[in-house]
């Protein structure tokens, strides 16, 4: 069965794992274009080929897409919206959210994990909050900003499962396992004050 494209953009510790896995538990064939993933993944000439299309300006999954069917965009590509627009008028776009406080401390522990200076928590909301606008924004610029096209999934909803097969209009009876919980945060204990900074 052929299916629509799938576009996911997502920040850095907002489920964007889980949400592969559950959409290759669908049939989804996936890959992850964020350049840090794709490079680990083993994935860069898709990466490459993604990157090339855009400079030329060709559609941007040209090549690519003949063995993807769901893209994990990351925030990088954020402004390829009206493209992505133009050349696929049917893909579904997907943006993953997560409560503030939750992603606000997951944040801390990975840039502390990595021996990263520790962002202010303020900053990390509000680079979430600009992200979500400036998406949300260039959906309703676009006229494309309704809910056949349009999925705010956020990872605390205990239901995404059934949000997801609804979305994509997968019988939710064919999700026969547990939404994954895949996190690659190794835990540190965060004092308060690390969190509140």
């Amino acid at each position: 069965m052929k299916r629509d494209i799938v576009v996911v953009f997502t920040l850095s510790r907002c489920g964007s794992s889980s949400l592969e896995i559950a959409l290759q538990n669908l049939g989804y064939e996936t890959v992850n274009i964020d350049p840090g993933r794709a490079k680990r993944d083993n994935k860069v000439k898709e990466y490459d080929q993604v990157l090339l299309n855009i400079k030329q300006n060709k559609p941007v999954f040209e090549n690519v897409n003949k063995k993807y069917n769901a893209f994990i965009m990351g925030s990088h590509y954020k402004n390829e919206l009206k493209n992505l627009h133009r050349d696929y008028p049917k893909v579904k776009i997907i943006l993953t959210n997560r409560n503030d406080n939750d992603w606000v401390i997951s944040m801390k522990n990975h840039q502390l994990v990595a021996n990263r200076p520790n962002p202010k928590r303020t900053n990390l909301i509000k680079n979430k909050t600009d992200f979500r606008d400036s998406v949300k924004n260039q959906l309703n610029d676009l006229k494309f900003f309704v809910k056949e096209n349009f999925l705010e999934l956020n990872v605390d909803d205990k239901n995404k499962h059934k949000t997801l097969c609804n979305f994509l209009n997968i019988d939710v009876n064919k999700f026969t396992f547990e939404y994954p919980h895949i996190s690659t945060n190794k835990k540190l204990t965060l004092t308060q004050e690390q969190i509140d900074f």
